[in-house]
Order: C-alpha cells, then sequence, then structure tokens
C-alpha cells in the first residue's frame, strides 16, 4: 500500500466481516453465502485506502466532524487498535487481496454479526473521543442521523 506516495492525501480506515468485506468491492459483487457469514458472525478486518483526493461529487451528504488534537489522537489510537497483531506486536495482512492498488486488507480485533457492524464500529470509535453519537448504529442511515441529530 503506497502511504507515504507524495499524492497521498487521505488514509481511509474500515472495520469489517472477512467473508463480506473482503468480497463484496461492489453491490454487484455480493455473495448470499458472504452476507449470512457477515451477519451470523465472522471474523474482523480491517482495510485501508490510500486516496489522493476526497471525490466529493460521488459522496452526497458528505458531513466533516471536527476534532481536537486529544480527539483526534484518541480516533487514532480506537484505529489502530482494531488491528490484530502477532506476538512481535505486528499487524498481521489478510490473504485477501485489496479491490485496487490503493487498499488491502489486515485481520482485525472482534467479531462482526448482524448487531456488531462496520457503523457500530464507527460509532463506538467516535463515542471514545468524547463525540455525542448514537448509542448504537447498524446502518449509514443510524450514522447519519447521528451526526444530523448531534451536529454542533
Amino acid at each position: 500500500m503506497p502511504v507515504l506516495h507524495p499524492e497521498g492525501r487521505w488514509l481511509l480506515a474500515g472495520w469489517g466481516s472477512e467473508a463480506f468485506y473482503t468480497t463484496a468491492g461492489t453491490y454487484a459483487d455480493i455473495q448470499a453465502r458472504a452476507v449470512w457469514q457477515a451477519t451470523t458472525g465472522d471474523r474482523a478486518v480491517m482495510r485501508l485506502d490510500v486516496w489522493d483526493a476526497l471525490p466529493v461529487q460521488d459522496m452526497p451528504g458528505l458531513r466533516w466532524i471536527t476534532l481536537t488534537p486529544a480527539q483526534y489522537a484518541t480516533l487514532r489510537a480506537g484505529i489502530l487498535g482494531s488491528f490484530a497483531r502477532d506476538a512481535q506486536g505486528q499487524t498481521i495482512p489478510s490473504a485477501a487481496a485489496g479491490f485496487t492498488d490503493t487498499d488491502g486488507f489486515w485481520l482485525g480485533v472482534g467479531r462482526f454479526d448482524l448487531f456488531h457492524t462496520c457503523n457500530v464500529w464507527v460509532g463506538q470509535q467516535l463515542r471514545a473521543t468524547g463525540l455525542r453519537f448514537g448509542l448504537w448504529t447498524p446502518t449509514p442511515q443510524a450514522v447519519a442521523l447521528s451526526l444530523w441529530l448531534n451536529e454542533t
């Protein structure tokens, strides 16, 4: 992953179901088996992707969150703490290939299921910074609603 690429401006991080997240690059790729595995319980993976610019035209409703340096440090620590590590403390790459030349998967901490989704993980990370955020945000709509309700 070209994290140090001179054109890299954004590092996107996500947590999700190994079976689903590593096989569904687009909605057309979604397989019933991966959905079943994610719904009933699956090992977590982390995905990182390096972007040069945010394609805001493709992101309707994009919202910005302002964090203090301390909140940012807490968010960063929470994301880093979501990576599984080996006995030497190193992150563990997943066998799954990324979808592009700029992304990759690593084993994550925890299990994904119907009640502990990627959106719940987002809520946990943001609440840990001290931001007001919904207690349970299992869907993208719940995240958006929580952002709207707690906007300052």
